[in-house]
């Protein structure tokens, strides 16, 4: 904090990664910081990857900051809302919300790319006197996206759990200001990270059962939304490569199967982008709540979910995601006092496969990883 308030003070405008294990605190950092802003009159647009994390933020923001004064908003592709002290849940309509922007009313602005959307059919958002930006999870927007929001002439904050190849390069180069937290939470218990054999699917499969009947909830990955096609566009067979995509665990399909054959008994419920951003909200507030078992979803839970009664991350096709996204995935567990676990699942058995899983198992924490993607794939230029 004392070196991000004594950036925020100089003339020249900050350029700083916030670099924290997964559950350190990064957002209370950069909470601080906003409020910090909002003290002299400037404004925040706080950037998150997803709806959900947005959302989280925007809820986690209001009741830290309730009685602070500084007007609090909220801009997804499909909700706006807003916070001035009371009645947290507000949706107002989206053209009031960007009035009261304009005007400096709210000065601490959340959301996902809306904020910096361009060139569609809703007016664009403009703020009276933008001071701040932070960047939640940076790893998962482009270098164009980054810039749309910091500019040249405003101080820019970023945050990231495992910087990727790229990040790690503007270090080096000068670009970029470091600050770390190094230390988690006490009581935080080490998550058990395994890669499971095919052969083994049923063992793995008992294990769940046996964690879900004392209680706890667990997360089911899949790279893909749907079934792909077999074929391609002039029905032809597809290649070698193109159908073990085609050929990878999907949503829709382990849904079924996982609730009709492996866990009958259980209450299963299914999540990935498509859906209406109210049945999102609803479906984790589900799961928050320990209603829901099983999450069987798309990596839009990679960032930012936070259940401490899940102690089970089962990842299909891990191969298919990248080093930080694998330990963003396993970030959603180990965040309560029950040991956890990762599963990671794939049928590919080629060296890289080998090497990327076997870095996600053995590192310690997002430091050591994210030295390791450097190795790996190198600085990404």
């Amino acid at each position: 904090m004392e070196a991000i308030i004594k950036d925020l003070s100089k003339p020249s405008p900050m350029n700083r990664l916030l670099q924290g294990d997964v559950g350190s605190g990064k957002t209370v950092v950069a909470a601080i910081a906003a409020l910090v802003a909002a003290k002299v009159g400037k404004q925040t647009a706080f950037m998150a990857p997803t709806e959900v994390l947005a959302r989280q933020h925007y809820k986690t923001l209001s009741s830290i900051f309730k009685n602070s004064g500084a007007g609090i908003g909220l801009i997804t592709g499909s909700e706006t809302r807003a916070f001035y002290g009371e009645n947290l849940e507000e949706k107002i309509p989206r053209k009031k919300l960007l009035e009261d922007i304009a005007i400096g009313k709210i000065k601490i602005i959340i959301g996902t790319h809306a904020l910096i959307a361009k060139g569609d059919t809703k007016e664009p958002v403009r703020f009276s006197d933008l001071a701040l930006a932070i960047v939640d999870e940076q790893h998962r927007f482009g270098v164009e996206q980054r810039a749309a929001l910091s500019g040249t002439t405003i101080h820019f904050l970023s945050m990231s759990a495992t910087p990727i190849p790229r990040t790690l390069a503007l270090t080096l180069f000068g670009d970029l200001d470091v600050s770390v937290i190094d230390e988690l939470p006490s009581g935080r218990k080490e998550i058990v990270t395994k890669v499971v054999a095919p052969t083994n699917r049923s063992k793995a499969y008992d294990f769940i059962k046996e964690h879900l009947r004392q209680g706890r909830q667990a997360f089911v990955i899949c790279p893909r939304i749907e079934a792909g096609k077999k074929e391609d566009e002039d029905g032809q067979p597809l290649g070698p490569k193109q159908l073990l995509w085609a050929e990878v665990k999907n949503v829709t399909e382990e849904y079924e199967r996982l609730s009709k054959t492996v866990f009958p008994e259980f209450k299963l419920a299914m999540l990935h982008g498509r859906l209406k951003s109210s049945e999102k909200a609803r479906i984790m507030a589900d799961f928050g709540a320990g209603n829901t078992h099983i999450l069987v979803s798309t990596s839009v839970v990679e960032v930012g979910v936070d259940v401490p009664n899940a102690s089970i991350m089962m990842i299909e096709g891990a191969d298919r995601f990248g080093l930080a996204q694998l330990y963003q995935f396993r970030g959603r567990v180990g965040r309560g006092e029950h040991q956890s676990y990762c599963l990671l699942f794939t049928d590919s058995g080629a060296d890289t496969t080998v090497i990327l899983l076997n870095a996600l198992v053995n590192a310690k924490n997002g430091f050591e990883l994210a030295e390791k993607d450097l190795a790996i794939r190198g600085p990404g230029e």
